[in-house]
């Protein structure tokens, strides 16, 4: 099947659904079809596909977003968290919390955990009493698997780290990121990184902060591993080791950290403590653009003829 043949099978499939109002499921399942179309459709001239008519790829991505709307709204649990990155890529962060509010107030415990991440990720400060209260109830949660009471716990802790419908009270916020890091969630193994590095609610304690970011890193948080890259690249409480420290910036990089792609591009640009190797660094350098990272601007700071590279 061609990708213009696909597509418009894929519209009319939508539609055909949209118009019978099926389950929640299917509507689900066809926007993450759709979605995933569109993103393969981002390509396809780069690899010598005819391109699809915009027109049609702009009524795809309207009829998968309605889709996605639909599964919300009929209580389909699972397609909580792509609304939420809708939302907060739509900046359509009122109307997102607007719809998953009702389900929140009906009992539904995994919808009150999406609307109050919706709501501080959007920094949404006229909904933050409301998301406050939300993230509490589905901390409370029984009937929640382990990530997801885990998330609530993580976003209790950030609420009253940054004061966001509470006080600030960084013991409660350590308190609440140690037990969702107990229930896996691996943002909040970041988050206790940070706050026993730097006394947040607890003594510093450097030592033990490093084994909170090894344990994110392993678990593949970006941030986690560009940190501990940073510690072994410098020594700072833990044995340097250049290469280790280049293995994980490459990876951080990888997992979408743009500064990370540059540092990795600087050390091999310079041979900073490993072998130089300009054609990796360039393709570093690449992906620190692609990332959104100006890696110039880090890259002349530290002595690379960033003019070699462009």
């Amino acid at each position: 099947m061609t990708t213009r043949a696909d597509t418009e099978a894929k519209i009319a499939a939508l539609e055909a659904a949209l118009a019978a109002e099926p389950a929640p499921e299917q509507l689900f399942d066809l926007a993450q079809s759709a979605r995933l179309a569109l993103e393969l459709r981002g390509t396809d001239e780069m690899i010598g596909l005819e391109p699809v008519p915009e027109d049609r790829l702009l009524q795809l991505e309207a009829l998968a977003d309605r889709a996605l709307h639909g599964a919300v709204q009929g209580g389909h649990a699972p397609a909580y968290a792509d609304f939420v990155s809708w939302a907060l890529g739509a900046c359509e962060h009122e109307a997102g919390f607007a719809t998953l509010l009702p389900l929140a107030e009906g009992g539904d415990a995994d919808a009150a955990i999406w609307a109050a991440h919706l709501a501080y990720f959007a920094r949404h400060h006229e909904r933050q009493l409301e998301a406050f209260v939300l993230a509490r109830r589905g901390a409370k949660a029984t009937s929640l698997p382990a990530d997801k009471a885990g998330h609530s716990d993580y976003l209790l802790g950030l609420f009253h780290t940054t004061s966001y419908g509470c006080d600030e009270d960084l013991v409660a916020a350590r308190r609440h990121h140690l037990a969702a890091a107990d229930q896996g969630h691996v943002d909040a193994l970041f988050e206790l990184y940070v706050f026993h590095a730097k006394g947040m609610g607890c003594e510093a304690d450097l030592p033990k902060a490093i084994g909170f970011v090894e344990r994110a890193a392993e678990a593949g948080q970006a941030r986690a591993m560009f940190s501990l890259a940073a510690h072994l690249a410098s020594g700072n409480e833990i044995e340097a080791d250049p290469g280790k420290a280049l293995q994980w910036y490459e990876r951080a990089a990888e997992a979408g950290h743009g500064r990370a792609a540059a540092t990795a591009g600087i050390m091999l640009a310079l041979g900073q403590e490993v072998a130089a190797d300009e054609s990796r660094a360039a393709a570093l350098f690449q992906q620190a653009e692609a990332l959104g990272f100006p890696w110039w601007d880090l890259a002349d700071a530290c002595g690379v003829d960033v003019e070699t590279f462009e």
